[in-house]
């Protein structure tokens, strides 16, 4: 292997100050607290298919997925920084300022930083979200603008992806056909694998990740993607396009979503989506609208309450300007 591809890890302490952020279940057993006598990767790699479906879950209900960078901020920009990102998703929190999330190329560069330092072998994978997922009528796919994590485990390769919102995998999708696995009950999802009608060439076979709603309802495709692996540098220049153009969703729309866990944490039931101003949260199927922000006060409230984010006043003036501020005269 190359030196090149050795990327750079997550330190023990850092480790730890992670899986006690998401309230990993065994952060303080006193064997995983010992890092001499029992290192992090020999208790992951102990069983790492059940550790990596608890690491998942207990990932996608603390760090959100969001936008909210690109809009509350002074910079309006997204870094994939390995140390920025645990900064952002993790530090932030220990500093008293909740806790944080991004986007798709945020929470899974960090998520695959972490898997890696865990001893798990991984590879990032380019993906193209259908315009169905984005209410785009008549089919097709978008340019390259996601990011999916593809886990090696015994010779098996398993889908990650801690950054697609209420649509994406709640567990570790392994690359099988027609495998139809439990999503937030009664939802569910499965990889099947075929052309896309775009392609010219039609010998060519994407995996295409599906979700529906309830056992009969109609699968929805959510995006493609290959094994094909990408650079680091690749999703730098998807990142630019997605955080920066104005056709994205991303920048000109709030959005923040984080799941919820059953009383045993051993669940994922529902979620609690802010879209633009409408807030909602959704239990085993039943959605209920939680509130219609009127002002960014309100929002910015409803941020606090309903997703633990913190923001400083540096933070709240950001957005004074944006397309995505709440009313005409800025009340930041």
């Amino acid at each position: 292997m190359s030196s090149l591809s050795h990327r750079p890890m997550f330190t023990a302490d850092q480790l730890h100050r992670y899986l006690r952020h998401i309230s990993f279940p065994t952060i303080n057993n006193t064997q995983l607290e010992d890092s001499v006598h029992l290192p992090l990767v020999h208790y992951f790699q102990s069983s790492p298919l059940e550790n990596l479906t608890i690491l998942l879950r207990h990932q996608l209900c603390t760090v959100s997925f969001d936008s909210l960078v690109l809009h509350y901020s002074q910079h309006h920009t997204v870094s994939l920084c390995r140390d920025a990102l645990f900064e952002k998703l993790v530090a932030s929190g220990e500093n008293g300022l909740g806790n944080r999330g991004g986007y798709c190329m945020e929470n899974n560069s960090f998520f695959e930083t972490v898997l890696r330092s865990l001893g798990y072998e991984t590879l990032t994978c380019g993906a193209r979200v259908s315009n169905a997922a984005n209410g785009i009528p008549g089919g097709g796919f978008q340019g390259w603008s996601h990011m999916v994590i593809l886990v090696r485990i015994e010779g098996k390769r398993y889908l990650v992806d801690v950054g697609f919102g209420p649509q994406g995998p709640m567990r570790p999708l392994p690359l099988e056909e027609d495998v139809i696995l439990a999503a937030i009950t009664p939802a569910s999802t499965r990889l099947t694998k075929t052309n896309i009608s775009p392609n010219t060439d039609p010998d060519q076979r994407l995996w295409i990740f599906q979700s529906r709603e309830a056992p009969t309802g109609l699968w929805l495709t959510n995006y493609c993607f290959t094994e094909l692996e990408f650079l680091p540098e690749d999703f730098e220049v998807m990142n630019f396009k997605t955080s920066s153009a104005r056709t994205s969703w991303f920048t000109y729309t709030v959005v923040c979503c984080k799941f919820l866990l059953d009383e045993n944490e051993e669940e994922i039931i529902g979620s609690i989506t802010l879209v633009g101003n409408e807030l909602k949260k959704k239990i085993r199927g039943s959605s209920e609208r939680l509130a219609t922000f009127k002002s960014e006060i309100e929002r910015v409230e409803g941020l606090e309450k309903w997703f633990g984010v913190i923001l400083t006043d540096d933070e709240k003036v950001g957005i004074k300007g944006m397309a995505s501020i709440i009313g005409t005269k800025g009340s930041a």
